[in-house]
Formats: C-alpha cells, sequence, structure tokens
C-alpha cells in the first residue's frame, strides 16, 4: 500500500488572475440579474397610505386623477395600497 502526501496549505484552485473574461461577464451579468430582481420584488410591493402621505383631497391642482400612478378602473394605484380617491393626492405624485 503506497500513502499519498497530502498539502497542508490551501491553494484557491483558480487564481484571480487567471479567471477568463467570458467568467468574469457572466459572474457579473448575474449579479445584475438578481439586482434586478430584487428591486423588481420590492416595486410588486405596495407602499401604505399613511407612507405615501395619501390624503382624499387634492393638492392644488395635483390629483390622483392627473397621476401616472393612477389607475382609473378600480380606483386604484400602482404603488399605493387600498382605494384611491381620484381627487386624493400623495407624495408619489407624477403628472400624466
Amino acid at each position: 500500500m503506497t500513502l499519498k502526501k497530502v498539502s497542508t496549505t490551501s491553494e484557491c484552485p483558480v487564481a484571480p488572475e487567471q479567471v477568463s473574461r467570458r467568467r468574469f461577464l457572466s459572474l457579473a451579468g448575474t449579479g445584475i440579474i438578481a439586482g434586478t430582481l430584487a428591486q423588481v420584488r420590492r416595486a410588486e410591493a405596495k407602499t401604505s397610505q399613511s407612507a405615501a402621505q395619501y390624503q382624499d383631497t387634492p393638492n392644488g391642482d395635483k390629483n390622483c386623477a392627473g397621476c401616472k400612478l393612477f389607475l382609473a378602473d378600480g380606483n386604484t394605484c400602482r404603488i399605493v395600497e387600498g382605494e384611491i380617491s381620484p381627487n386624493g393626492y400623495c407624495r408619489f405624485w407624477v403628472r400624466s
């Protein structure tokens, strides 16, 4: 029976300078995709009316009916939870 000598030092199987451009771009792309998916998941969750500083009355000429985020069918908002008045207003108002 022969014994094999085992190295006592731990070596990285691939040194950083040996990483190919293709491998680097693959890893970078994976990171970008993961970051984008995390943002999408956050965007799916709606903000509470109190956090959005929602009010049932307009702020001057700014009202939900004139906002890009307002969905008239159902009186809802893309980012604020609950029923939204077309005459309401919140801090996320965006001119449509």
